[in-house]
């Protein structure tokens, strides 16, 4: 009968106590639910051509169910935030002339001229009728090279020169002749690459049939050129 009595006494006494760390535990959880959000991000990458309008998708949910999208934007010289909410609310501290806009369907942020001053990342919450989404989206900057290829003459050596200039990222040089080369890379503090390589024709070359070959991230094909005629330019 005593153990009877015991084990009341227990549930009576300590059961209120299990249910208050319990019920705290729970509603901490429940208090920090928008922050637990943040751990959950979809991370992906995007670039854009140099000079062009990007247009940067948070979510493809319709935006007419948004309650409210923020994004937050850490770029290399500073950090601002973008935001809007269902009733009309919002604020942009770019002053750039990035901001919000939306499609038929969709919301996105507009860059307009895209430069590498726009390169950095991009987090964006929605948060929308039903949940709520998350991504942090790196964001790059693209340009195809202009190209040129020529000949010249060095005391008694010819030598080939090919240059692929202001590209992004570096385009590689190659030549349809095996010889001694050496390649120079050039970064400008704007972001943009110049590449030119320089190639000592062999004697019992022919020359009319010299090119060089020019890849570049943005071409579907590589771009052949003669390196006959100086400065001969083949732009992208």
């Amino acid at each position: 009968m005593i153990q009877i009595y015991l084990t009341i006494f227990n549930i009576l006494i300590f059961l209120p106590l299990r249910c208050i760390y319990f019920c705290k535990w729970l509603s901490n959880l429940l208090h920090t639910k928008t922050n637990l959000s943040y751990f959950f991000a979809v991370n992906r990458n995007e670039a854009f051509n140099l000079g062009s309008d990007a247009r940067l998708i948070c979510s493809n949910k319709i935006w007419t169910k948004a309650v409210f999208v923020i994004w937050d934007i850490e770029l290399k010289h500073k950090t601002c935030k973008i935001s809007f909410n269902h009733e009309g609310q919002s604020s942009n501290s770019c002053n750039d002339g990035k901001s919000l806009q939306n499609s038929t369907d969709q919301s996105f942020l507009h860059i307009p001229n895209f430069s590498v001053n726009d390169v950095g990342v991009y987090k964006c919450e929605s948060t929308y009728t039903g949940g709520n989404e998350n991504y942090n989206i790196t964001v790059g900057v693209t340009a195809p090279p202009v190209v040129s290829a020529w000949l010249e003459r060095r005391g008694n050596k010819m030598v080939a020169v090919c240059r692929a200039e202001r590209g992004i990222p570096a385009a590689n040089i190659s030549w349809s002749v095996t010889g001694n080369q050496s390649v120079t890379q050039q970064n400008n503090p704007d972001g943009v690459v110049t590449v030119e390589s320089q190639l000592e024709v062999p004697e019992d070359i022919d020359r009319e049939n010299l090119t060089c070959i020019v890849r570049h991230q943005l071409w579907e094909r590589e771009r052949t050129l003669a390196a006959v005629d100086a400065y001969a330019y083949n732009r992208a």
